[in-house]
């Protein structure tokens, strides 16, 4: 995931639309997901970054691509999207 960081630097004006897009969709998928589960651990167990891990990588796939300077009008719903997972994850129970 570092190395996925990382190469957002040398990447495109497209592919950082590509990446803020896919994130999106993927993020928003979880969120719905988590909204309809009575299980939120049913969820976040797909991932092996678990729940943290997750909520993490949306925020740190925003927070680079600020860094480097990508202002499309793209990024306000990704920020939504990190901001939305970051409350699911923080409302999950821990065990």
């Amino acid at each position: 995931k570092d190395d996925y960081l990382a190469r957002l630097a040398a990447a495109s004006e497209r592919a950082r639309w590509v990446c803020a897009a896919d994130k999106i969709h993927n993020g928003s998928s979880i969120a719905a997901d988590l909204k309809r589960t009575l299980d939120p651990d049913t969820v976040w167990s797909r991932f092996s970054a678990g729940r943290l891990g997750t909520v993490r990588w949306y925020r740190r796939i925003y927070d680079r691509l600020r860094e480097l300077g990508f202002d499309a009008p793209i990024m306000a719903e990704l920020r939504d999207v990190a901001e939305e997972l970051e409350q699911l994850g923080a409302s999950a129970p821990t065990r």
